[in-house]
């Protein structure tokens, strides 16, 4: 399911660089009708009825990934959250979405059969540790 999410906003928002910019990230999250501001006295992003407020991040491979996280907020669970489904189900499908969002299907699968997760991470502008966790979500991958 949030694969095809990502796969539908990739489509409705075409973006031919690797890694994604983070300015195109912020453009769907402004098109998804949200405000953007940063604040010095937080340590995660947290959005606040229409504003995504962040935090100063000490790399741009950290933004891309918090960016990536919370349009899958947006995307996956609109402006309402249900009550029904808990708070970490809510982060891990965000995660998930961050994770294909930012390392898209088929591209990031066949780069994975020939770069180490060094090489993808500088590929895809993401942290090695999320590179490992997309590598997770792979079918044929058996992380050791």
């Amino acid at each position: 399911m949030t694969q095809r999410h990502v796969i539908k906003t990739l489509n409705k928002y075409p973006i031919h660089s690797l890694p994604i910019p983070i300015h195109a990230i912020e453009e769907i999250i402004a098109d998804n009708g949200y405000s953007l501001s940063c604040c010095d006295g937080i340590c995660k992003p947290c959005i606040y009825q229409f504003e995504l407020i962040l935090p100063k991040f000490k790399t741009t491979s950290d933004c891309r990934y918090a960016l990536a996280h919370e349009l899958g907020h947006i995307s996956v669970h609109g402006r309402e959250k249900s009550t029904i489904d808990t708070i970490s189900k809510h982060e891990a499908i965000a995660d998930a979405f961050a994770l294909y969002f930012t390392m898209p299907p088929y591209l990031f699968e066949k780069d994975i059969k020939r770069m180490n997760e060094w090489d993808l991470a500088e590929k895809y502008g993401m942290p090695v540790e999320q590179v490992i966790n997309r590598m997770k979500l792979c079918d044929h991958y058996q992380y050791q």
